[in-house]
């Protein structure tokens, strides 16, 4: 046991314990965020580049999908409006929306699970930077069958419209 303050050495093994016994990068940063101490201050650099990888690519893979499914609705769109295809633009870009925002979180240190929301994806952003207050994510939100919705192309432009808004707000544009 460990009487009395906790010099950074035993801090940062204790943090080191935590990381690996949940295998959790996020871990570290709830533990910093709590004691209000930034994060150079503790982990020395053997630790940050043992575990931030770890994140930064789950981070990264999001972000290529992102961009992978972004570009495939931009493609769609850019074909003749008569040979669009307007549900694949759709669904092309709800799916983008959610892959840009988880990867904003991840690169965050957020941990994500694979049964979070759209609302909860954005609320998290939110609580990170108060910008994402401005993403509306409403029109994504439809009370009918999406095939339905998605068939129309006024719809199609919004969705393009919110999936362009999130991937600039996520330093992707």
């Amino acid at each position: 046991s460990i009487h009395g303050p906790l010099n950074l050495l035993q801090l940062e093994f204790l943090i080191k314990i935590i990381i690996v016994a949940d295998n959790s990068y996020a871990r570290y940063f709830t533990i910093i965020n709590s004691l209000e101490l930034q994060r150079d201050a503790i982990l020395s650099p053997v630790v940050l580049t043992k575990f931030l990888p770890m994140y930064e690519q789950k981070a990264q893979t999001a972000i290529n999908q992102a961009e992978e499914m972004y570009q495939n609705a931009q493609e769609e769109l850019g074909r003749p409006e008569e040979d669009v295809v307007p549900y694949s633009v759709c669904r092309n870009a709800f799916k983008s929306v959610n892959k840009y925002l988880t990867g904003y979180l991840l690169q965050h240190g957020v941990d994500i699970h694979a049964s979070m929301s759209l609302d909860a994806l954005l609320n998290n952003c939110r609580q990170i930077d108060p910008k994402f207050n401005d993403l509306n994510l409403d029109p994504l939100y439809s009370t009918s069958e999406p095939e339905d919705v998605w068939m129309d192309m006024d719809v199609v432009k919004e969705y393009i419209d919110i999936a362009s808004k999130t991937r600039e707000m996520v330093g992707q544009s």
